[in-house]
Parts: structure tokens; sequence; C-alpha cells
């Protein structure tokens, strides 16, 4: 996949900046990184809040709880420990960065018009492939890959919007680690 998108990028004469992937000022964008993270937290927290209490008064939680544990059991599973883990993510959120903020989102601008829409349709788009993680998880990554989008559209440059992902990842799976070996998961009630 990201062959053909940097085949598909290279044909229409492009090159990597175009896609947010610049040279100069690498650093400061490494940086910037950590700001969009704890953007990122927030964002989160903000959409998370919300949904959490759409799914109680729709009594979806403990579907969604059910969905959440598997996921969590699943990333057990693996074996992985957090610099592994870490690792990984470098890779993956590199690939749907460059694939749905650097090539999808500009060519969504001049499909659609607009800054707005593209980002809107390519965190659509991004969110649909996380239904494995529960309904609601899908609503929780349009608004992330909406941030992401927004965020890709204000700086032009994806290294951030990489290590925002990947470090909001590898966070979260070091806190699903330490909640299930501390028993923690197992013993969350029914909502």
């Amino acid at each position: 996949m990201l062959l053909l998108v940097a085949v598909l990028v290279w044909r229409d004469g492009q090159g990597p900046a175009q896609v947010g992937l610049a040279r100069e000022g690498w650093a400061k964008e490494l940086l910037l990184g950590v700001p969009v993270l704890v953007a990122t937290y927030t964002v989160h927290i903000a959409a998370s809040v919300p949904m959490a209490a759409v799914a109680v008064a729709l009594k979806l939680a403990d579907k969604e709880m059910l969905a959440r544990k598997g996921l969590a059991t699943a990333l057990m599973d693996t074996g992985l420990d957090v610099p592994a883990f870490a690792a990984i993510m470098v890779l993956v959120t590199g690939f749907e960065e460059f694939v749905f903020r650097g090539f999808l989102v500009p060519r969504l601008r001049v499909v659609l018009g607009r800054w707005v829409p593209a980002v809107l349709v390519a965190a659509v788009l991004f969110s649909v492939g996380h239904f494995y993680e529960g309904t609601l998880a899908v609503f929780q990554t349009f608004v992330m890959g909406a941030w992401f989008g927004f965020v890709f559209w204000f700086r032009g440059r994806l290294l951030p919007l990489v290590v925002a992902h990947a470090a909001f990842n590898t966070i979260s799976f070091a806190l699903v680690m330490w909640l299930s070996k501390s028993g923690f998961l197992d013993k969350l009630p029914p909502l």
C-alpha cells in the first residue's frame, strides 16, 4: 500500500515535501510532536466523555467495554513489551499519517474544493478501519483523525503527527498493559 501511494505521488510529479515530509526543520517538527501529543489527549478526552455518556444512555457501555477488553487481551497476547510496541507504532502510524493525512487530505481538497470537507472525509475513511475496537471507538477515531488532519492542514508536516500518534498509541498500550497486569481490567464491573 505504501509503495502504491509513493508511486502515485511520484507519478504526479510530487516529492516528499508535497506530502509533509520536508527535510528542513525536522528537529523543530519532531519537538512539535510533544505539544501535539498533549493536545491529542485533550481532544481524546473531550470526545470520550460525551461518547461514554451516550453509551451509558443507550445501554451500549457493556458491549463497548467488552470490545475494549477483547482488544486489550489481544494486545497482551502479542507478548510485545513497550519498546517493541513503540517501534512498531512508529512504522504503523507513519504509514497511516502518510496515507490519510499526507496523501489523501490534499487530494480530497482538490476534489472537494476546500480543506475542511477534505479533512473530515479523510477522518471518516480513517475511522472506518477501526470498527474492531468497538462502535464508539470509530467515533473517537474519527475525532482523532479530524484533529490530525487539521494539524496537517495548519502545519503541512507529518513528523509531529507521527510522533504524537505513535506516542498516543504507545502510552495507551503501556496503560492497558499495566491495568491488565494489575488485574484491574478483570475487576471492572458491568456498566
